[in-house]
């Protein structure tokens, strides 16, 4: 099968990125921990503007995302972080048909592979939220095969799917939530191991 990687430059312009990576260097990769809220703000800004510039250029969406943990939230705001996820699916989309990611191997070990393949699977968990068992199923088993390893953890809602469960009845009966995040009950195992 062959080998995919995700090639930054195939979507956004080296002068463009180059402008990107010393905004990032400024803050150590983390520019949801800005403590200057001018700064925060002027670099909120720029990434928002680069979504439109380079649509197809995936990492700019994850360092987006976790920027609006800062804010108080407001209508317009989810607003804006719906229309964001929204393009961010659609880049993934639209990156995964151009490169026909879904027919090859791809190491979850290129960095540059996680954000289409998160992104991937998003569309995946909101194809299963909406009760569209056939089509979320599919794409969480063309995601498992593409990484047999499953780095991204495909093979329970592929299971789950195949035998439409809900996403509801499934975080109910298998997803437990605890100070660090959540973590999968002890029984999902016997589950999973039972025929998938």
């Amino acid at each position: 099968m062959e080998e995919y990687k995700y090639i930054e430059e195939d979507y956004i312009d080296a002068k463009t990125l180059e402008q990107l990576n010393n905004v990032l260097v400024q803050h150590d990769f983390s520019p949801d921990e800005i403590q200057s809220k001018v700064a925060f703000n002027r670099v909120f800004s720029y990434l928002v503007k680069l979504t439109k510039e380079a649509p197809d250029y995936i990492p700019v969406y994850e360092y987006l995302f976790p920027m609006f943990n800062r804010f108080v939230m407001d209508e317009e705001l989810e607003e804006m972080e719906n229309g964001l996820l929204q393009q961010y699916i659609a880049a993934c989309d639209r990156v995964a048909e151009r490169d026909n990611v879904l027919s090859k191997n791809v190491p979850w070990a290129y960095m540059e592979n996680r954000p289409l393949m998160r992104g991937l699977n998003y569309k995946a968990l909101e194809l299963w939220r909406e009760g569209n068992f056939e089509q979320a199923h599919n794409l969480f088993d063309a995601i498992y095969r593409c990484n047999e390893d499953d780095n991204i953890g495909a093979r329970y809602p592929r299971k789950a799917t195949a035998e439409k469960m809900t996403l509801e009845d499934f975080e109910n009966r298998f997803v437990k939530k605890t100070s660090f995040g959540e973590v999968y009950e002890p029984e999902i195992f016997d589950w999973f191991d039972q025929s998938h």
